[in-house]
């Protein structure tokens, strides 16, 4: 629902633990409620993995982890589309040469950000970006 796309229940939950307004679809608490679930599965899985589990939900992704049971086709795309070379993470055999999830060290390591941006109160992080580094020169 919203902005941030997030699901009924989560909004639900995350409303309660941070004190949102009744209403999913206003831009300020669906933003906020996006971010927290974003920062929550950062924490829990780390950076990328923490795009799987927002996409296709923190009970999937564990599938995928524990059952090797494959992330869905328009999650990797998504995961190719906001962190481009991530998707290759997640067992994309054709790009990788091997299919099924890689350890917990290889997915959840966080990586270095470059800048964060706080949220007031609430919400701690509103989002980490990262840039990749700039080439030696000659």
């Amino acid at each position: 629902m919203g902005l941030m796309q997030v699901m009924p229940g989560t909004y639900q939950d995350l409303r309660k633990q941070f004190g949102l307004g009744s209403n999913p679809h206003a831009p300020r608490d669906n933003i906020l409620a996006g971010t927290a679930y974003l920062q929550q599965m950062y924490r829990r899985y780390g950076y990328p993995a923490m795009f799987a589990a927002y996409n296709a939900g923190p009970g999937r992704y564990e599938d995928y982890l524990h059952r090797r049971r494959p992330l869905p086709a328009e999650t990797i795309a998504y995961i190719a589309g906001i962190a481009p070379g991530a998707e290759m993470r997640f067992g994309v055999e054709k790009v990788t040469g091997k299919s099924g999830p890689l350890s917990k060290t290889d997915t959840a390591k966080p990586a270095k950000a470059d800048a964060i941006f706080f949220a007031p109160s609430a919400v701690s992080v509103l989002f980490v970006t990262r840039t990749p580094p700039s080439p030696a020169p000659d």
